[in-house]
């Protein structure tokens, strides 16, 4: 019997993330749908080295999220990602 991939990306991910579940350790969740890309210049004051590798690897531009994020990191607040 096949196993549908997808399937069994769902079961994996819930059997990771059921414990945080069932004991309070994940305190909030979240989905959010599709909508279109949106990006923003890669911002001036980031590290060289970072800017560097960015546009080396043909990454010329952040989207929205990964700004936010980074700014969140930068004012000293956790961010996880996955």
């Amino acid at each position: 019997m096949q196993v549908d991939a997808s399937a069994a990306a769902q079961a994996g991910w819930l059997r990771a993330i059921e414990p945080g579940r069932s004991d309070g350790r994940l305190v909030a969740e979240s989905f959010e749908g599709s909508r279109p890309a949106q990006t923003v210049p890669i911002p001036p004051d980031i590290a060289p080295e970072l800017n560097a590798g960015l546009l080396g690897s043909g990454i010329a531009a952040l989207y929205t999220h990964q700004l936010e994020a980074l700014e969140a990191a930068r004012e000293g607040n956790v961010v996880v990602t996955s």
